[in-house]
């Protein structure tokens, strides 16, 4: 299967998934759908997303004004401007956050790319922007040409169902 018809097929399972109650949760969501770029994920109904775009130094790392545009997945609301660098940012120590974007194109060129499996474990400790309350973790990568920017962050008291989210998140990240 190519491209759109193997995301379907695999949109319809994680949703039977869910619907079967094989996910974490005691009621489990409706799965949901999320994309930026050439790439799209699966994430469940009971998280909150905010797509942004953003040509700020301390979200893009690009002092060319270079814009990107993305989403943030998170277990608890955001807030306007959810990304990393921005006002709205959050972190809460009992909860997850997802973000992802395309990189500016004048950011070095990603020499991974994606994992036909993608997990929490291929993801790197940051060193940037630690916080005391949890962890934040990230991932640089290619994917048909375009550089990409995955951020994930557990906080120290997540529960297991957020935590098991996220990792249904991550491993279902693939191209469109």
């Amino acid at each position: 299967m190519k491209g759109s018809t193997a995301f379907v097929f695999t949109a319809i399972a994680a949703l039977g998934a869910f619907a079967a109650g094989a996910h974490a949760h005691a009621n489990p969501a409706p799965a949901a759908t999320a994309s930026v770029g050439s790439l799209r994920f699966i994430y469940s109904g009971t998280l909150h997303r905010r797509y942004f775009s953003s040509c700020s130094y301390a979200v893009t790392g690009d002092r060319s004004e270079a814009c990107v545009r993305g989403v943030v997945v998170a277990s608890y609301p955001l807030r306007s401007s959810p990304e990393l660098g921005a006002k709205g940012a959050s972190f809460r120590s009992g909860g997850v956050l997802f973000e992802l974007y395309r990189a500016p194109r004048r950011k070095p060129v990603a020499t991974r790319a994606l994992p036909p499996s993608l997990s929490l474990s291929d993801f790197h400790p940051a060193r940037k922007g630690m916080h005391t309350n949890g962890e934040k973790r990230e991932l640089f990568f290619r994917a048909k040409g375009a550089n990409y920017w995955a951020i994930a962050w557990v906080g120290r008291q997540a529960s297991k169902s957020n935590r098991d989210d996220l990792s249904y998140l991550i491993g279902s990240i693939q191209i469109k």
